[in-house]
């Protein structure tokens, strides 16, 4: 057998070559594509927002939910509330003025820092909120005590002055003495009545509004 015969068809040199089958023309391109898919759950309506509910004069009213309550972090804010406390008891009796309405300064800012500190909430740390104006009603008793004896020191007789080491040394030595104290009984009434009144408004309109 001859190569020729298996060769492929060429075409005749008379006349037009073999037919062919007519190829199947390419499949057409869509006109326009669509927009991709979602991502699974993206057509899903937002989660709503957390939310809590406090009564009001109106009834119950929804409000944005707050943060867990960190006491340990809002104990160490209104901790703070102590020393400016004393600080502010010093400063108004040093110039005359009545240092009992201390109370309500420490009470306003002790529930304010520990709202700071806690995220918002109060329910948890009414007691640390206590205990913290209790804290600094007793310094600030304290402070007038010292402002007192520090500026009496100069007033001395100077053969009792000089039994102390120093200025400092006779307000350590009388600071806690009782005989001393007695005549501070009203004013460390007034500084707890003072801090009395103040917290127990201060903590229940926080509780109110931060149930």
């Amino acid at each position: 057998m001859s190569d020729e015969s298996t060769a492929a068809p060429r075409p005749s040199q008379d006349g037009p070559g073999p037919s062919f089958a007519t190829p199947a023309p390419p499949a057409s391109a869509p006109a326009a594509y669509g927009q991709p898919s979602a991502a699974p759950g993206a057509d899903l309506p937002p989660a709503a927002a957390a939310t809590d509910h406090v009564w009001t004069p109106d009834g119950l009213v929804p409000v944005p939910a707050l943060p867990p309550e960190r006491v340990g972090r809002g104990a160490a804010f209104a901790l703070l509330a102590v020393p400016l406390a004393a600080l502010v008891a010093g400063v108004l009796w040093k110039i005359g003025f009545v240092a009992s309405i201390t109370g309500f300064v420490l009470a306003a800012v002790a529930a304010i820092l520990y709202l700071r500190g806690s995220g918002g909430r109060i329910r948890k740390g009414v007691a640390v909120v206590a205990g913290v104006i209790v804290l600094g009603v007793v310094a600030s008793f304290f402070t007038i005590v010292v402002v007192d004896l520090y500026g009496y020191y100069p007033r001395l007789d100077p053969d009792v002055a000089a039994a102390y080491p120093s200025r400092w040394g006779f307000v350590r030595d009388n600071v806690f003495y009782p005989p001393l104290l007695k005549d501070y009984t009203k004013d460390g009434v007034l500084l707890a009545v003072f801090g009395l009144i103040g917290g127990i408004g201060t903590i229940a309109r926080l509780v109110r509004m931060r149930a």
